[in-house]
């Protein structure tokens, strides 16, 4: 426990299993579904490349615990930490491309309808001639519309 630069780790280790549990939880849960894990996940990555940046201009405030750490204790060499966290930020985003980018299609937009299918347009899908007419029931349905909003809220 006399080692800082462990201690350190440590506490970045502590920081990114926080922000990695946070972001498992948000993807479970009773409306949990394919294209709003993938906004999650995306908007995780751009945090990391965010990390990344900051974390190059010696900037740790988003990591609170090693930010505490380093604050507490100025004989720490802050940048051989630096240069850990940054390697495995880099490390941690290239791992998320190489296991998330492969299951989400490139045309992610194409299924806003499902989403919203409220502001859809029926005739730009990819579906069949009865699924556009339930679909058209389904744009035009205000019951349906308004308990939509309610749950949202």
């Amino acid at each position: 426990m006399a080692d800082k630069i462990w201690l350190c780790k440590v506490a970045y280790l502590a920081d990114i299993f926080n922000k990695l549990n946070e972001l498992n939880l948000s993807l479970h849960g009773r409306n949990s579904n394919i294209l709003f894990s993938h906004d999650k996940i995306q908007a995780f990555e751009k945090k990391l490349n965010i990390w990344t940046t900051k974390v190059s201009k010696k900037t740790l405030d988003m990591f609170i615990t090693l930010d505490e750490y380093l604050s507490n204790n100025d004989s720490v060499n802050a940048d051989l930490i630096i240069a850990d966290v940054k390697r495995h930020l880099i490390s941690l985003a290239e791992h998320f491309d190489k296991y998330f980018s492969k299951d989400i299609p490139d045309n992610i937009e194409n299924f806003d309808w499902i989403r919203n299918p409220f502001n859809a347009e029926i005739a730009d899908r990819m579906v069949t001639g009865n699924e556009q007419e339930e679909l058209a029931e389904i744009s035009c349905d205000r019951s349906l519309k308004i308990n939509c909003m309610q749950q949202q809220v």
